[in-house]
């Protein structure tokens, strides 16, 4: 998915071929693009409800007030331990590349 949608072009050539809407395309785009680190595939749910629903926004946040975003949301949704939320997630997406355009 992150391959065939990286641009908005290649995401408007999907959308017409195949009638699902480009919004939901680029979300779906911009959450296997937050899902490349290893062992945050449940996690980004949660980032993407705290407001982190692309890599750049990760990217620029601040640590503390990420994990305290994303920690907010996902007690009030029944997860009971800060592990399950990779607080540093932040440092990684600030090393890793951009990869959606």
């Amino acid at each position: 998915m992150l391959d065939a949608g990286r641009t908005k072009e290649a995401r408007e050539k999907l959308a017409k071929e195949t009638g699902i809407p480009e919004e939901v395309l680029t979300e779906f785009v911009n959450r296997a693009d937050i899902s490349r680190k290893i062992n945050v595939a449940k996690a980004v749910d949660y980032y993407c409800k705290a407001g982190y629903d692309t890599f750049d926004k990760i990217r620029m946040a601040d640590h503390g007030e990420f994990r305290d975003r994303v920690w907010e949301y996902a007690s009030a949704h029944g997860i009971t331990s800060k592990y399950m939320i990779d607080g540093g997630y932040v440092g990684y997406a600030r090393v890793h590349p951009r990869v959606v355009q």
